[in-house]
């Protein structure tokens, strides 16, 4: 850890972060190495971060322990009714659904009483190419010789490929 901090540049920390051998340190180190110079990430993994970072937020649910569009259209709707001509809220309402497409199908998504679940298959798995899944997959972890370029991070069940050279 230490090494880690004293480093002076992001990609020396990356190499760092490849010889960690705990998956959730691996994946912290990763995020923290992603949220202060994405640049030095594989464009795999930077793409993989980015959608799965959009799949998190952009969503209609509520249930989530971050702010979600759902989350601010419902904390909308409970201010509207306490105070349903404040200027200000219909402007913020009108921004949400300019800026957010998916804000557009929040009333559809409370009229139909939609549940609040995650889907099933929530991993970053269902969003890369076959060949990737085929090398990061936990179920063939053990089949597949992961070669240095391609080493997987597992926390909170999410797989990130690094694909790093």
């Amino acid at each position: 850890m230490k090494r880690f901090h004293t480093t002076p540049d992001w990609e020396g920390r990356l190499n760092i972060v490849r010889e960690m051998e705990q998956p959730e340190l691996r994946a912290h180190g990763i995020r923290t190495v992603f949220l202060n110079a994405p640049e030095t990430v594989s464009d795999i993994l930077r793409e993989q971060i980015d959608q799965r970072l959009a799949d998190e937020r952009f969503t209609l649910e509520t249930d989530r322990p971050w702010t979600t569009i759902g989350k601010l259209m419902q904390e909308l709707d409970e201010m509207q009714e306490k105070d349903p001509d404040d200027a200000e809220l219909q402007n913020i309402r009108k921004w949400a659904l300019e800026t957010y497409p998916i804000a557009n199908l929040w009333e559809a998504h409370k009229a139909a009483g939609v549940a609040d679940e995650t889907p099933e298959a929530d991993t970053i798995e269902s969003q890369v190419r076959p060949t990737e899944i085929a090398a990061t997959s936990p179920a063939s972890a053990e089949k597949v010789p992961k070669a240095p370029a391609e080493t997987s991070v597992t926390a909170v069940g999410i797989n990130y490929l690094d694909g790093l050279d």
